[in-house]
């Protein structure tokens, strides 16, 4: 699949704005009123792009925002825990640790112990 510039630019800005509050002091939850179901459904889009670093920067995205902006991409996090990439995973089982806390656990004790892929 290729992307297009706009979702290109889109995931650029995204990860431009992630590690710039990461440089100021941490992970807190992105305000909702800054990213809506239009957002949500880009980072989602991104998920299906073959480049693994766009599905990472997507991850993380998602992992981010509030839980009733990022409810409907839980099902979707839970397929990237089977992402070929191990990063992709990885940051999967987080983002499903902080959105779902009862699937992130498990998630995180089957990455730890071998379980995924």
């Amino acid at each position: 699949m290729t992307m297009t510039v706009g979702t290109k630019i889109l995931a650029a800005a995204a990860m431009a704005l992630m590690l710039s509050q990461a440089a100021c002091g941490g992970r807190k939850p992105l305000p909702k009123s800054d990213y809506d179901e239009a957002f949500v459904d880009n980072m989602i889009r991104c998920l299906h792009q073959g480049d693994a670093q766009t599905r990472f920067g997507a991850v993380h995205a998602l992992g981010r925002l509030d839980i009733s902006v990022a409810r409907k991409a839980i099902p979707v996090l839970r397929c990237m825990l089977y992402d070929e990439c191990h990063l992709v995973r990885k940051e999967a089982a987080r983002a499903l640790k902080k959105l779902d806390p009862f699937d992130g656990e498990l998630a995180l004790a089957a990455a730890k112990s071998g379980n995924l892929p």
